[in-house]
């Protein structure tokens, strides 16, 4: 392989460091979503309307999924039902790390996620604390295309 036709990139999912490979880094983006899709509360296609539509439907206070940000592209958006509201809570990819925009730094979103479940730090401007308690499973078909 010549040196023209290598990609450099890092995928958070499941990987460490920088990855040289012969695809072009959408590939490798789109293999880190595929990661993504099985941990069940990532929803890959929805936007905040329909997130909100889902939780508050088929969700209880507490449940939660992740999608991507409508709003900030390589971003992700926690959307988190709150009684008959829902929330939603921009989470910063840099490229190294996943955060809520300051706070604790995470290797991955699934470290994210799984530290805001048992920690329960997760707060409001206001200090209020937002509860992730159940994911809501995402009933989307996975599949290979």
């Amino acid at each position: 392989m010549n040196s023209s036709s290598r990609y450099a990139t890092k995928c958070n999912e499941g990987g460490s460091g920088l990855v040289y490979l012969q695809y072009p880094p959408h590939m490798v983006i789109a293999a880190c979503l595929k990661n993504l899709v099985v941990t069940g509360w990532f929803h890959p296609t929805i936007s905040g309307i329909e997130a909100e539509k889902l939780l508050l439907e088929q969700g209880f206070d507490g449940s939660f999924l992740a999608r991507l940000s409508s709003s900030n592209p390589g971003a992700f958006t926690l959307s988190v039902r709150r009684g008959q509201e829902v929330t939603h809570i921009k989470i910063q990819n840099n490229g190294d790390f996943f955060d809520l925009y300051g706070g604790e730094k995470f290797a991955t979103l699934p470290e994210l996620v799984q530290y805001y479940m048992e920690n329960g730090e997760l707060k409001e401007k206001n200090g209020q604390v937002i509860e992730l308690k159940q994911p809501l499973i995402c009933a989307e078909p996975t599949t290979e295309r």
